[in-house]
């Protein structure tokens, strides 16, 4: 057998056992990660899609990282929150990007502001893909999307959730 086809047939076999749908933590390989690398940044999602930064910029490749789009008032997002030290501690290969959202009590002088922060909402909202929060994604080492909220599809939720309960 040549060497390519040998490399090309082992390449395939070690996807289809750590990667074969289950996305388990227990299931993840870990990879080797940049040590120096923040572990846990925080960004305003108005600043990021002010610089068109989409949510898969943020991967950082040499890590599994984890989006969490969440706001302050959101009782779910603290939950899994608490959990993150944990997670963060136990897997030196995982960092974790969270993305606030405005959420609260706005006024506006006249109807046209109040008008054109709800386009503006609208087109986050769009350009972002997210439907409340938490929303959740999660990006292997390479960048690549493991998981993913898409509307009222929370996989990227419950794979998190499944890692954290795993962990405790």
């Amino acid at each position: 057998m040549n060497k390519p086809l040998v490399i090309i047939l082992s390449a395939v076999a070690v996807y289809f056992i750590f990667f074969n749908g289950d996305t388990t933590l227990k299931n993840m390989p870990p990879v080797v990660s940049d040590a120096t690398s923040v572990r846990e940044k925080n960004y305003e999602v108005d600043d990021l899609y002010d610089s068109r930064t989409s949510f898969k910029d943020l991967a950082e490749l040499g890590s599994y990282t984890i989006v969490e789009v969440y706001t302050d008032i959101c009782l779910v997002c603290k939950k899994l929150e608490t959990k993150f030290p944990s997670l963060l501690r136990q897997r030196e290969d995982f960092v974790i990007r969270r993305v606030r959202l405005h959420a609260g009590p706005i006024s506006f002088s006249t109807t046209e502001e109040m008008q054109e922060w709800r386009a503006r909402q609208d087109s986050m909202q769009e350009f972002y893909n997210y439907y409340g929060t938490p929303h959740i994604e999660i990006y292997d080492a390479s960048g690549n999307t493991i998981a993913k909220d898409y509307g009222s599809d929370k996989s990227g939720f419950n794979t998190l959730k499944s890692w954290l309960d795993w962990q405790a």
